[in-house]
C-alpha cells in the first residue's frame, strides 16, 4: 500500500491507495494513527481530481473508494456514494433507505468513521434542522456544499446554523 499527505484547498490531507482503490483520505493525525509509515508516492490521478473537484469542474471522481461492506455500516456507505453532486439527504433519510428509519443518529456515527470523504461524500448528508458534522470539519463541509451548489437556502436553513466561513 502507498501513502502520502499533500496540500489542498481545505488543508493538508493524507491517503492511502493500491492500485486504482483508494483506502483512506484523513487529516494527517488521524491518518498516521491509523495507517502508520507506508510507502510513498502519491498517484497524479488523485491529486488532479481532488484539484477538479475543489475548483467545481468535475462531479464524480473515477478511483474507486474501499471501504467496509455489508451490514448496517456498509449500506449507508453505499448510499451515501450514490447521493448525486448538488443534491443532499438528510440522516434520516439515509436511515430510513438503509431500512432503519428512525436511526439517524447511528447514521452519523458510521459517517464518522467514513474512511474515504469526498470519495463517499458524507458532507451530502446534512440534519434535518441543522448542518451536521464532517470529520474534516464543519467549515469544510460548508465550503464543498458551497461548490456544489447544495448549502441549504435560506428557505431551507437549519435552526441551528453552522458558523460560515
Amino acid at each position: 500500500m502507498k501513502a502520502s499527505c499533500f496540500n489542498t484547498r481545505i488543508g493538508r490531507l493524507c491517503a492511502a491507495w493500491e492500485g486504482g482503490r483508494v483506502y483512506m483520505i484523513s487529516r494527517p493525525g488521524l491518518f498516521y494513527r491509523r495507517i502508520g509509515e507506508a510507502e510513498p508516492g502519491i498517484p497524479d490521478q488523485l491529486l488532479v481530481e481532488l484539484a477538479e473537484y475543489l475548483r467545481g469542474s468535475r462531479e464524480e471522481f473515477t478511483l474507486k473508494p474501499e471501504y467496509p461492506k455489508g451490514g448496517f455500516a456498509g449500506k449507508v456507505l453505499d448510499i451515501v456514494r450514490g447521493i448525486p453532486y448538488g443534491e443532499t439527504l438528510t440522516y434520516g433519510e439515509v436511515a430510513a433507505r438503509a431500512g432503519r428509519p428512525g436511526a439517524a443518529r447511528a447514521v452519523g456515527a458510521v459517517l464518522r468513521s467514513n474512511p474515504v470523504p469526498l470519495l463517499v461524500p458524507c458532507h451530502r448528508v446534512v440534519g434535518k434542522n441543522w448542518i451536521g458534522g464532517y470529520g474534516l470539519g464543519v467549515d469544510v463541509k460548508v465550503l464543498l456544499l458551497k461548490i456544489e451548489g447544495a448549502l441549504p437556502t435560506p428557505s431551507r436553513r437549519p435552526r441551528r446554523r453552522a458558523r460560515t466561513f
